[in-house]
Parts: C-alpha cells; structure tokens; sequence
C-alpha cells in the first residue's frame, strides 16, 4: 500500500468506500468524495475496493477484507432516479498460488451473470454446498431493486446464507452458538450485499426498476421553477456551444423533486444535510435555484442546485429586511471549472438587486472553495459599481497610491448598496487594491500587508486577548 510520501500532489484521499463507488450521467463519470455519512469508518465492512489508490486511514481496513466491491451508480439526466450495478468478487491476493486447484465458481463476473433476491430455495441451497466460496465472484444487477425490497433488507426472504455475513450485517437480534463459535473471523464480518444498497441509497434518489437504458435517457420535460436566466458555454473538444438555464423554484414546485436530487449532497459536501422546501413557517422560507442543460427539445438534465433560505431581520441595521442565505451549494463534477458556480451566484445577486424586500446575501458554513468563488464574485461587483454612478466607495480609497484602512461608516454604506456583509466589503477592497499592487515595490508591499493585518487584528480581537504571549 502506497505511503503519503509516495503521493506528490496536494489532493486528499479518498476513502475505502468513496473508491468503491463509480457514478454516471450522461456520458460522463465521476467519484463520490463524501461516505461518512453511509458508511462507518468510511469503509465497507469486509471489502476493499477493486482498484486501490493512494492512502487513506480508512484502508488499513484492508488487511481483514475477504472481498472486493465495485458500485456502477447510472444517474438519469434528471437526477430524480438512478440504476445500481454492484460487482463482487473474492479479494485479489498479490501473490497467488498457480498450483492451486480451482474451485468450482456458481457465479462469476466473467459469465456476467447475475442474481435476484427472489431466488428459490434450491439456488440459496446451492451457495450453502461450498461454504468456502461464501459468494464466489458475483456481479449483482441491483437497479430492479424497489423501495420495498430496501425496507426488507433484513428479512430473510431478501438474504442469502445470511450465517456468512454475521449479526454485524443482518442486524438480527440474537445469535445461535454457532454465531458465537465464530463471530470473530472475516466472513462474520463482510456486509451483506442488501445492506451495501441500503448505506448507498441514503446518498442517492430513488432506486428504480427500469431497465438501465431506461434511465440513461430520462430527462426532464421542462426545467422546474421560474427560468431566471439562459446563457451557453463553448463545448468540448470543438463542439457547438451548449445552452444553460438557470430557474428559481419554491416549495410548491420543487418540493418532490428537490427531496431525490438533493441525497446526492452526501457524496460530494462534507456536512451535507437534507431539507424540506415545504418547511416554511414564521421563521423563514425556502427557494431552490437549479441549472440545468438544455440537451434538445424537451430534454433538460440537472447539472446542480442552490438551497436559498429567505428570512426576515426586522432589527437590522441600517436598513431592515429580508436575508436570504445560501445554506447548499452543489455542482456535479462533470461541470466544474467552467464558471457555473460564478453564473449561479451572480444570479442570486441579480435576484436580489431586483428586490425591495432583499438586504443581504450571506453564506452558511462555506466550504473553501466556495469562500474563493464568493470572495471573487464580490471583488467583481464592487470593481463594476466603481464603473457606475453608484459606487460603493468613495473617491479617496480608490487612488493606486496608499492603502487607507476602511472608515466603518463607510463599511456599512458599500454593505448596504451591494447586500453583502461587511467583512466581504472588506475582502472585496482588499482584493481590489492588491491587483494594483506592484510586486517590486517593498514600501508598497509593506503597506498592504499592515492594511489586511489591521483588519484581521479587530476582526479576531476576542480571540488574541487571552494570548499571553507573542508566540501565542
């Protein structure tokens, strides 16, 4: 197994489980980053993953694992609904025996064969002969599982031999003696296949029976929500230019379908948690922005979404109003990093300016890379009102010589115009200043880096006085 000094590049590894599970759209695929929230430990109890990559705490979990696992997750373009393919096969040793006789395999992935819950008795008696083989290699097709065969992953009417994966898996409430003679061994341990589809489903939408096909093409007929925007983006590789829409939905239309697509939040943010858009109340309400790409005529796929929290503060200061927060950001992988997630929170920006009712934009327990985008954003609006009528700053902090720190009167009108707070009014200014800063000029490096320290100092005051020392 590969050390962290064999790894030369800055990206965190991935987990057992997140390397065990492959997800598809379109003709694209990806990786799941996230899988603490479905599995323990980030691992799969009793595999490892077909392909191991770089190092990860959670793969030291490997040494006790009998089998390897492989999860093919086909999403449909709408996002709504997903196939699962799980593959399963013994655990691939470095060193094999040549000699060794070969064992007589009921089902193999290299016959592509696959196996059902519904199996009678005889095909649950025949894994029973050779209980050493446990499985053997298997390639399950688990798409036609429905949310019923889910709910009764615990039966024994939806297990096979469940002696081979212990209580630990099944979750029964007792145990014989024969549980007990060895429920300290590798094969007590291993999760059963139904319970791997269980933890899946819990960061994916629904399960359906339809042929595969079926879900490849399943696009969504119209986008949902209220199209707040269109625009394109050059296809790969010399391909025309493809079409984006951006659409602001609430409760009413979105609900159902924002309660499927969002499970996929698990996979890709950390602390990632579901919400009801039908849960507005006297605290505040919900609206969901979501780009989608217009692939035809009445063929839209999701590409990703905005969870948008409307809430009044009736003793803001200096205007009154309503906060709208951005508490989930997602972006599917195959369309980052080509400027999305900057047109989607311009768009929340316009969507504000447009209102009498909005003061603010703020942002729930940012990720880094969104404080990077949002950081980018805000620098750009302010750098275009100083092109306006209307800009935020006055005259005297916009001269290309010195660094005045901001009055905070002045703080608080650039808030109000540009419904952000005032600590990005000071990042957006300090970018600002930066990208005319010259980099052989000492004197001028100096004077910035005490502009940005004075800022840090008032904004972590609390914190530095309990330090007693300078190296505290």
């Amino acid at each position: 197994m590969p050390t962290p000094e064999d790894d030369d590049t800055d990206e965190p590894q991935r987990s057992s489980s997140a390397e065990c599970i492959t997800l598809r759209i379109l003709s694209h695929k990806f990786e799941a980053e996230y899988t603490h929230q479905c599995f323990d430990g980030e691992w799969i109890r009793g595999y490892q993953p077909y392909h191991v990559h770089g190092t990860h705490k959670s793969h030291a979990n490997h040494a006790v694992a009998s089998h390897e696992v492989h999860a093919m997750v086909t999403l449909s373009p709408s996002c709504d609904s997903c196939h699962v393919e799980l593959s399963i096969r013994r655990k691939q040793k470095e060193q094999a025996v040549e000699n060794r006789p070969k064992r007589r395999k009921l089902i193999t992935v290299e016959e592509n064969s696959t196996f059902e819950d519904s199996n009678d008795e005889e095909d649950e008696d025949e894994y029973q002969d050779d209980d050493d083989d446990e499985y053997g290699d298997e390639s399950t097709n688990r798409g036609s599982e429905t949310e019923d065969d889910h709910s009764d992953a615990g039966t024994t009417r939806h297990r096979r031999d469940d002696d081979e994966y212990g209580d630990e898996s099944t979750n029964r409430g007792s145990e014989t003696e024969d549980d007990h003679s060895d429920a300290g061994t590798t094969r007590h341990r291993r999760m059963h296949p139904d319970e791997i589809l269980e933890r899946l489903g819990r960061a994916l939408p629904k399960i359906c029976t339809n042929n595969k096909t079926l879900i490849e093409d399943d696009h969504l007929r119209k986008p949902i929500g209220k199209i707040v925007k269109t625009y394109t983006r050059p296809g790969k590789d010399g391909a025309a230019d493809e079409e984006f829409i951006l659409t602001l939905a609430d409760s009413d239309e979105a609900a159902d379908y924002h309660e499927q697509v969002q499970n996929l939040a698990l996979f890709f943010i950390e602390s990632a948690d579901g919400v009801s858009l039908k849960q507005n109340n006297a605290g505040g309400y919900w609206k969901a922005m979501y780009l989608f790409q217009k692939r035809g005529t009445r063929r839209y796929a999701l590409c990703g979404y905005l969870t948008l929290f409307h809430f009044s503060s009736p003793f803001r200061k200096p205007k009154p109003g309503i906060i709208v927060r951005v508490c989930q950001a997602l972006l599917l992988p195959p369309y980052q990093r080509r400027g999305h997630g900057k047109a989607m929170l311009r768009a929340v920006h316009d969507m504000a300016e447009e209102s009498d009712d909005i003061v603010e934009i703020n942002v729930e327990d940012p990720a880094p890379g969104f404080i990077a985008l949002r950081n980018r954003v805000d620098y750009e609006l302010l750098a275009e009102s100083l092109e306006t009528d209307e800009p935020w700053l006055p005259p005297k902090y916009l001269k290309k010589t010195g660094f005045p720190t901001l009055a905070d009167k002045d703080t608080t009108l650039a808030a109000t115009m540009g419904r952000i707070t005032t600590k990005q009014v000071q990042i957006a200014y300090e970018l600002f200043k930066l990208q005319d800063l010259p980099t052989d000029n000492a004197d001028l490096g100096k004077q910035y880096r005490l502009m940005v320290k004075k800022r840090l100092l008032k904004l972590h005051r609390e914190q530095l006085s309990v330090c007693k020392t300078k190296e505290e």
